[in-house]
């Protein structure tokens, strides 16, 4: 699970950079021009909310799915050992 944030992460921040660069290029073909280099940072910047929103999601569905599968197991264990004490 750890590998696959960290693969999450650095694509993550590939993405960034690619569409701060791509942004940029596009909307500054010669000059850089400060509102314009505002909007191309916003854009990234809701883009990697996008990201984390999603990783986040992804992360608290597994966490989850653990949780209550070590819930289940000890739930299990106790009804194995009132098995046993009765048998």
């Amino acid at each position: 699970m750890t590998e696959n944030n960290g693969q999450l992460k650095s694509l993550g921040l590939l993405l960034c950079c690619l569409a701060f660069t791509s942004a940029v290029r596009v909307q500054m073909p010669g000059k850089i021009i400060r509102g314009e280099l505002e909007q191309a940072l916003k854009y990234v910047m809701r883009q990697l909310r996008i990201l984390l929103l999603i990783a986040s999601r992804n992360i608290k569905k597994k966490w989850n799915k653990s949780f209550v599968e070590a819930k289940n197991k000890k739930r299990y264990n106790k009804v194995i050992k009132n098995v046993e004490k009765v048998a």
